[in-house]
C-alpha cells in the first residue's frame, strides 16, 4: 500500500521580483487583443515564448544594447532594440503588424487586386520557387500596411531608422508605407516573387480618403510640388540590429500615391526617406547621398521621466512621434529616468511615456544625440509613481496542498507598474493520471496504483518531427527516461526540429537538405580589392553581389570601381587620391553672363570670370558679374542696362528741401512740398506743396505757428467737434494710446446713457466705442493696469445697479465681469498700486452706503474690506496718495450731513483707520493730490451754503491746513494738477448757477487766481482730462443744475507755455 500526506496548511503569499536587469513585455496587436504564444529571440540567441496572456518576462539581461527578435503566427516579425542600465527592471508594450487575410489567386495566370486601400498587380509567371521554377496553380497572397494616418506607427516593426549604406551612422526616417507582403502556396512560402507592382495613398495627402479603403489626412508640404518628389528608397528589416537598409528597388510618388515594381524587396518592406531629405543641403535625385554636414535634418531630444515627487522613473519606454510627418523613435530611461531620442529637426512631436503624451516643438538650434552641434534639447514627463516593479509575480491568497501540481494562482505587475493582473493559474488537486509522471493528486507520491511500463531509469530514442526530417540538416532525435516508478515516459529531451531558414547562418535550419547561405536574390557589398584608403574617395567604391535564386551562394562581385589616371576632361577624382584636377592653377576664363539676353555690354552689365585655384581641383567663383538693376538715379549711369540714363522714374515724385525755419519740418501743419519727375526721367519739376510757419489760431485746434503747441497762450479755451448726444455726470478716461474713452451719463431729456465715445486728439473726432451693458449716469470708472476700462455701477434708469463691465480698446468691446455685492451710484472708484480697484460709499438702494469692496481684475472677484467706513457717505473723495494708501474725505451721510469725517485705506491690512478731520464739513467737493505728496481739498456745498475756503493734508503729519479762498464759490467742478505744481480748476455749480470761470491755486502761496480765459460755455457735473498733448478736455456736463441744460460739446484748453499738465 502506498501512503501519501497531503499538506493542508495556508501559505503567505509571495512575492517574486525579477532578477538583474529585467525587461517585462506585453505584446498586442493593432486591436489591443494579447499576441500569445509568440517567440522572443535574445541578443545571446536563447528564446522565450509568451504567455497566454501576450507577456514575457526576461530576466538576467546583460547590460549594454539589446535586440530581441519578436515573431508570431499571424504577425510581421518585428525587432526591439533598447539600452539596458545596471540594475533597471523595465517594461513595454510592444505592438505587431498583422500579415493580413488570404487573397487567392492562379499564380499561372496573375492577378490586379485591390487589398486594404492599395493597388497589387502581379504578372503570370512571376512567382518562384527555390530553384527559380515558375510556380503553378491556386496560391494566396498576405497584403498589409499600417495605417499611419490613424495612429499605427506604433506598430511599425523594428527602429524607424536606416543605415543607407553598409558602416554609415543610422538616420531617421519618415515612412510613406509599411506594407508586409507574403506570397504562399499549401503553408510554405513562395521565396522569389519578379515584376510586381504594388502602389498605395502617401499619408496625410488629399486623395487618401477618395477610394473606399483610403483614409484621410492633412496635406503633406513637402510633397506638394511634382518638381520636389525625389526617388524614394525602398529598405528591408535587418533582424540583427532593428535597422532598415536600402534593397536595390525604390518607389515614384505620383500625385498622392507612391507605386513600385519589386525584384529584390523581401516580404516585409518600408517604403521611406532619411530625415535629411526635406533639408536644402539634400540632393532631391539621390536621397540616400548624405548631406554634409549629414545630421541637418537631425535633433536630440533628452527626456527626463520623473513621478509626482520628482523621482526619476527608471526602465520606461518613451516614445516620440511626428505630428506633421511619420517617423517614430523609442527608447528606454536609464537608473537616472533619462533617454536620448532623435527627431526631426524644426518639427512638432508628441512625446509619450505610456501617459499622456505632451506636444513638443524641436529646437532647430539644438545638436544631436551623437554630440554633434548644439546641446541636445532638454524636456521632462511626469508621470504616476510605479505601483510595483513591472513582472514581478505575487502569489495570491490560497489555503490547499503545496505538493505536486497543487500551487496557488498569480498576478503579476503590468509593464507600466501601474496594476496588477488579475490572479490566475491556481491548481488544485485532480484524479492521479497514469500517463505522465507528475503528481496529480497532489498526495506526494506520483502515479501511485498504476500499471508498470518500464525498468526505472531506462532510456530509448524518440524523435517527434516532420517524417524524413531526422538526421536531416540541424534535426536530431532525443531521449526519453522511464520515470514515476516505471510508470510514465519523461518528455522527450535533446531533440532538434525544424524551424525556419536563418540566412545569417550556412545552416539547414529547416531540415529540407538545403543549407542557406543568404536571403535570395539580396544584395550587399563586396570587399574592396583597391589600394587602402582609396575606398568612397574619388570614384571609387567597392561592388556588389547579389544572392543567387536558391539561397546557397552568392553570385561574382560587381560594380567595383577601382584607381585610374586623371582625365581632366570631367570634374572627378578618377585616382581616387582626393583631388580632382580639371584646370590649370591661376588660369582664368570668363562666366557665361546670366543677365536677360540683350543686356549683356549695354550700360553697366557684363559678365565676370573666375579663376582656377592653386590645386587645379576647381574653378573659383565666378567674380565681377554685372546684372541689370533698378535705376538708382543717383549718378548718370545705365543701371537697368536698357540703353538711357534716366535721372529718375516718370511720374515719380519726391519731398523737396524744407525752407522754414529749422525744427518746424514734420511739426504741427508744416512740412515740405514735392517735385515730380517729367514724362521723360530726365528732370524734375518745380517745389509745390510746401507749408511753413503761419500766425496760431485760436479757433482751429491746429498748431499753425509749428511749435509743437496747439493753442498755446494768448489763446484760451477752443472748441473741439461735439460728442454724438448730450451728456451730463458722464465718465471719462484717458487709454494708454492717448485716446479719450466718455461713457454714460444722463441726456438732456434725464435718460441715462448705454452709449460710449472715443475721443481722437489728433484727429478731433469722436467714434462710436459700442454700447455698454447697463445704462449708466453717476457711474465710476478707471483705466487698468492692463490698459482695459472697468465701468462701475451708476444710475440705470430704473435703480442702482450693482454690475461691471470692462472695456477692451483693442476689440472695442464690453464685457460683463462680477457684478458688485451693492448697487451704487456718487461712488468712488481708485486704482490701487496693486493693479486692483477700491469702491467706496455711494448711495444704494435703500440709503448711503458705509461699505467698500475691492475686485480683483486677475481673479475676476470683489472682496469686501475688512472694516467698513466710518460712516456712510456719498458724493465724497477718494485719493490714491503716494505710499499706496487711500485718503476719503467728506459727503454727506443719510440724514444729508455733511461730513468733516477723513480716513484711510491701507491695501496692505485692507482695513480702514480714521485720521484728522477736515476743518470745513462738505460735499460734491473735489481733492487733487499735489506735487508735494499732499491733498487740495476745493469747494463744495457746505452745511448751509457752498464752502469757499480750501484746505491741504498732510499724511505725514496727519493734519489739516486752512488756505486761501477760492474766487467763486463752487461744487461738481474740474480739476487737474499743472506740471509746474499748481492746480487749475474749471467750472461748476455756483449757488445753483452753472459757471464757466477758471482759476488756478499756487501751493506756494496758497492763493487762488481767476484766469483771464473762462471756457466758452458755462458747465457744471462736467469730465475733465488732461491730453499727450498738453492739452487739457472739457466733455460734457450741463449748463444748469439739472439734465435738461446737458451739453454734447468739448473744448481744449492749452496752459502752455507756462505749465504742461502733469501726467
Amino acid at each position: 500500500m502506498v501512503v501519501g500526506l497531503v499538506a493542508c496548511k495556508t501559505q503567505p503569499p509571495e512575492e517574486q521580483a525579477p532578477s538583474g536587469p529585467s525587461l517585462y513585455l506585453e505584446l498586442a496587436a493593432l486591436n489591443g487583443g494579447a499576441v500569445s504564444k509568440a517567440r522572443v529571440r535574445l541578443s545571446s540567441g536563447e528564446e522565450r515564448q509568451t504567455t497566454e496572456q501576450g507577456t514575457v518576462l526576461l530576466d538576467q539581461l546583460p547590460v549594454g544594447r539589446q535586440a530581441l527578435l519578436v515573431q508570431a503566427e499571424g504577425f510581421s516579425s518585428t525587432v526591439l532594440a533598447f539600452d539596458m542600465d545596471q540594475d533597471v527592471r523595465a517594461g513595454a508594450r510592444l505592438q505587431l503588424m498583422p500579415l493580413g487575410e488570404p487573397h487567392p489567386f492562379d499564380a499561372s495566370m496573375g492577378t490586379s487586386l485591390p487589398i486594404g486601400g492599395m493597388q497589387l498587380t502581379v504578372p503570370p509567371g512571376a512567382l518562384r520557387d527555390a530553384q527559380g521554377n515558375p510556380i503553378q496553380g491556386e496560391v494566396e497572397a498576405y497584403l498589409s500596411a499600417l495605417d499611419l494616418d490613424h495612429g499605427e506607427l506604433l506598430a511599425a516593426p523594428g527602429l524607424l531608422e536606416g543605415v543607407p549604406v553598409p558602416g554609415a551612422e543610422p538616420v531617421g526616417l519618415e515612412s510613406l508605407g509599411i506594407v508586409s507582403l507574403v506570397f504562399q502556396q499549401n503553408g510554405r512560402v513562395i521565396p522569389f516573387a519578379r515584376g510586381t507592382h504594388i502602389g498605395g495613398h502617401l499619408p496625410g495627402r488629399p486623395g487618401s480618403a477618395g477610394d473606399p479603403d483610403g483614409r484621410p489626412g492633412t496635406r503633406r508640404s513637402a510633397l506638394s510640388s511634382a518638381d520636389t518628389y525625389p526617388p524614394v528608397p525602398i529598405w528591408r528589416l535587418d533582424a540583427e540590429s532593428g535597422r532598415w537598409v536600402p534593397t536595390d528597388d525604390q518607389a515614384v510618388v505620383t500625385g498622392s500615391r507612391w507605386e513600385a515594381t519589386l525584384n529584390n524587396t523581401p516580404s516585409l518592406f518600408n517604403v521611406a526617406l532619411p530625415f535629411w531629405w526635406r533639408s536644402p543641403e539634400a540632393n532631391p535625385g539621390k536621397p540616400l547621398q548624405a548631406p554634409t554636414p549629414r545630421w541637418v535634418g537631425t535633433v536630440c531630444l533628452e527626456v527626463k521621466v520623473e513621478d509626482e515627487k520628482g523621482q526619476p522613473v527608471a526602465g520606461r519606454m518613451v516614445v516620440a512621434q511626428g505630428v506633421e510627418y511619420k517617423g517614430l523613435t523609442r527608447g528606454m530611461t536609464d537608473a537616472g529616468g533619462q533617454v536620448r531620442l532623435e527627431v526631426m529637426r524644426g518639427q512638432s512631436v508628441k512625446v509619450d511615456a505610456a501617459e499622456q503624451a505632451i506636444p513638443v516643438f524641436t529646437d532647430s538650434g539644438a545638436g544631436t544625440c551623437s554630440g554633434e552641434g548644439a546641446p541636445p534639447m532638454s524636456i521632462t514627463l511626469k508621470v504616476a509613481a510605479p505601483l510595483c516593479t513591472p513582472g514581478t509575480a505575487s502569489d495570491c491568497a490560497y489555503s490547499g496542498p503545496t505538493q505536486g501540481i497543487c500551487r496557488a494562482a498569480r498576478k503579476t505587475c503590468d509593464a507600466q507598474g501601474s496594476a496588477w493582473s488579475a490572479c490566475e493559474g491556481e491548481a488544485g488537486p485532480q484524479k492521479e493520471r497514469c500517463d505522465n509522471s507528475v503528481d496529480d493528486d497532489c498526495d506526494g507520491t506520483v502515479n501511485e496504483s498504476c500499471k508498470r511500463l518500464c525498468q526505472e531509469g531506462e532510456t530509448q530514442s524518440c524523435y517527434e518531427g516532420p517524417e524524413g526530417t531526422e538526421n536531416v540538416g540541424m534535426c536530431r532525435g532525443g531521449t526519453r527516461t522511464c520515470v514515476a516508478g516505471g510508470t510514465a515516459w519523461s518528455a522527450c529531451e535533446g531533440q532538434v526540429l525544424p524551424a525556419a531558414e536563418d540566412y545569417t547562418r550556412p545552416e539547414d535550419e529547416d531540415c529540407d537538405g538545403r543549407t542557406g547561405m543568404c536571403l535570395p536574390d539580396v544584395s550587399q557589398p563586396c570587399d574592396y580589392t583597391g589600394p587602402v584608403g582609396t575606398k568612397d574617395v574619388g570614384l571609387c567604391r567597392a561592388g556588389t553581389k547579389t544572392c543567387n535564386g536558391t539561397g546557397t551562394d552568392w553570385n561574382v562581385c560587381t560594380g567595383e570601381v577601382l584607381p585610374a589616371p586623371e582625365n581632366y576632361v570631367q570634374p572627378e577624382d578618377e585616382d581616387c587620391n582626393g583631388t580632382a584636377e580639371v584646370c590649370a592653377s591661376g588660369s582664368s576664363q570668363p562666366c557665361a553672363y546670366t543677365g536677360p539676353a540683350g543686356t549683356e555690354d549695354v550700360g553697366i552689365c557684363h559678365a565676370g570670370t573666375q579663376t582656377c585655384n592653386g590645386t587645379g581641383t576647381a574653378w573659383n567663383a565666378c567674380t565681377g558679374e554685372v546684372l541689370p538693376a533698378p535705376e538708382n538715379y543717383v549718378q548718370p549711369e545705365d543701371e537697368d542696362c536698357n540703353g538711357t540714363a534716366e535721372v529718375c522714374a516718370s511720374g515719380s515724385s519726391r519731398p523737396c528741401a524744407y525752407t522754414g525755419p529749422s525744427g518746424t519740418e514734420d511739426v504741427g501743419i508744416c512740412h515740405a512740398g514735392t517735385q515730380t519727375c517729367n514724362g521723360t526721367g530726365t528732370a524734375w519739376s518745380a517745389c509745390t506743396g510746401e507749408v511753413t510757419p503761419q500766425s496760431e489760431s485760436c479757433t482751429s485746434a491746429l498748431d499753425e505757428d509749428c511749435d509743437g503747441l496747439r493753442n498755446e497762450s494768448p489763446c484760451g479755451w477752443v472748441p473741439t467737434t461735439s460728442m454724438d448726444t448730450t451728456r451730463n455726470h458722464p465718465a471719462a478716461v484717458k487709454l494708454n494710446n492717448g485716446h479719450v474713452l466718455v461713457m454714460g451719463g444722463f441726456n438732456s431729456s434725464g435718460t441715462a446713457l448705454d452709449t460710449a465715445v472715443v475721443y481722437d486728439p489728433a484727429a478731433l473726432t469722436w467714434t462710436p466705442a459700442g454700447n455698454m451693458k447697463s445704462k449708466r449716469a453717476h457711474m465710476g470708472a478707471v483705466l487698468l493696469s492692463d490698459g482695459r476700462v472697468l465701468a462701475v455701477g451708476g444710475w440705470d434708469g430704473t435703480g442702482r445697479t450693482n454690475t461691471a463691465e470692462v472695456y477692451d480698446p483693442g476689440t472695442q468691446t464690453w464685457t460683463l465681469v462680477q457684478a458688485m455685492s451693492s448697487g451704487r451710484e456718487f461712488h468712488t472708484v481708485t486704482a490701487l498700486s496693486n493693479g486692483k480697484v477700491l469702491v467706496t460709499g455711494g448711495a444704494g438702494a435703500s440709503g448711503k452706503l458705509d461699505t467698500a469692496e475691492v475686485y480683483d481684475p486677475g481673479a475676476n472677484t470683489w472682496t469686501s474690506t475688512s472694516t467698513a467706513m466710518g460712516s456712510a457717505r456719498t458724493m465724497h473723495t477718494a485719493t490714491r496718495l503716494n505710499d499706496g494708501r487711500v485718503l476719503v474725505t467728506g459727503g454727506h451721510d443719510n440724514t444729508n450731513t455733511r461730513l468733516t469725517l477723513t480716513q484711510l485705506y491701507d491695501p496692505a491690512t485692507n482695513a480702514w483707520t480714521t485720521v484728522d478731520a477736515m476743518n470745513t464739513a462738505r460735499t460734491a467737493h473735489r481733492a487733487t493730490l499735489l506735487s508735494n505728496g499732499q491733498v487740495l481739498i476745493s469747494g463744495g456745498a457746505g452745511v448751509s451754503t457752498h464752502a469757499l475756503d480750501s484746505e491741504v493734508y498732510d499724511p505725514a503729519a496727519d493734519s489739516w491746513t486752512t488756505k486761501g479762498n477760492l474766487t467763486k464759490a463752487r461744487d461738481e467742478h474740474g480739476t487737474v494738477l499743472l506740471s509746474n505744481g499748481h492746480v487749475l480748476v474749471t467750472g461748476g455749480d455756483s449757488e445753483g448757477t452753472s459757471t464757466a470761470t477758471v482759476e488756478v491755486y499756487d501751493p506756494g502761496a496758497g492763493t487762488w487766481t481767476t484766469t483771464s480765459a473762462a471756457m466758452n460755455a458755462a458747465r457744471t457735473a462736467h469730465a475733465m482730462v488732461p491730453l499727450n498733448t498738453g492739452e487739457l478736455l472739457v466733455i460734457g456736463g450741463s449748463s444748469t443744475d439739472s439734465d435738461s441744460g446737458a451739453l454734447s460739446t468739448a473744448e481744449v484748453y492749452n496752459p502752455m507755455p507756462e505749465a504742461r499738465f502733469s501726467p
